[in-house]
């Protein structure tokens, strides 16, 4: 009697064991103990998709739906969602369980997923993916419409220049996305229309809205100063700041200009003095 009760002491210890431990999606679906099944929710971004998961061992699990993982839409004319928030969910032996999944598009010149559109797999994106996946998902301060564009960047090549705006949080996020990709963070912030940035528009049509830029400078001598965009013919296509008094020492100048009349193309910023101070950068929209 004794010995039994130390062999059903012993599968309790076990069985308990198990439900405590996390296990990856990924192991899980591997070894065939899960399947999982995942519809749309009429949405691109966000809390976007159920996901569907069938427990057929006999033991409870403990379930994580990882960050960075990539659900394949059925229609091939509709985006793909890509897993940001991980979610970890307790599933019973030979049960279902229906859980929402936070995640983003990550095909932006297709349509995004109808109400019930259908996802026939899912697999764990690339390492460089999922390392901006992760970022986000510790990063709650940052904009769903801002997640979606650093998403585009990594999925569609966007440019980093075109993701949220000039405040810690982005440029946080920027200076992140630039490390990732290993590339320079673009000194400047190019802002669009949201319709023009939705899934399944022609991003090469967008119309910039808005040239927004924060620079500290050193100016090494007290002048008049002037700050203004020229085009690649040298011409000024207007003042940011003109016949400005300004001291020596460092210097923050925020500049903000409405990009409505400007054509696509190359540009510079100009900020000079009349004391020989000459500083000259280079934006394109």
């Amino acid at each position: 009697m004794k010995t039994q009760n130390i062999i059903i002491l012993v599968f309790l210890f076990s069985q308990s064991l198990v439900a405590q431990q996390v296990l990856t999606a990924d192991s899980l679906l591997k070894t065939n103990v899960i399947s999982m099944q995942a519809i749309g929710l009429g949405g691109y971004s966000g809390e976007c998709i159920n996901v569907e998961i069938e427990n057929f061992s006999d033991n409870v699990i403990k379930v994580e739906i990882e960050s960075g993982r990539r659900f394949v839409s059925l229609d091939s004319g509709e985006q793909d969602i890509l897993v940001v928030k991980p979610n970890i969910v307790t599933i019973q032996p030979k049960k279902k369980f229906l859980s929402k999944l936070f995640g983003f598009c990550c095909q932006a010149s297709m349509h995004a997923p109808n109400k019930n559109s259908k996802f026939y797999k899912s697999f764990l994106a690339p390492k460089e993916w999922r390392e901006l996946t992760q970022y986000l998902s510790q990063n709650a301060a940052i904009e769903v419409f801002t997640m979606q564009s650093a998403v585009w960047v990594m999925s569609d090549n966007r440019p980093i220049k075109n993701v949220g705006v000039l405040n810690n949080t982005d440029v946080q996020l920027r200076k992140k996305l630039a490390e990732i990709k290993k590339i320079i963070v673009p000194w400047y912030n190019i802002s669009y229309k949201e319709k023009d940035l939705t899934p399944g528009s022609d991003f090469n049509t967008a119309k910039p809205l808005m040239f927004n830029a924060e620079l500290e400078v050193k100016i090494p001598h007290t002048g008049i100063l002037n700050a203004y965009i020229i085009d690649k013919d040298k011409r000024i296509v207007n003042y940011l700041l003109q016949d400005s008094y300004t001291s020596e020492g460092k210097q923050t100048f925020v500049f903000n200009q409405s990009l409505v009349r400007y054509k696509k193309g190359k540009y510079k910023l100009i900020i000079q003095n009349d004391n020989g101070f000459f500083l000259e950068k280079d934006f394109e929209i």
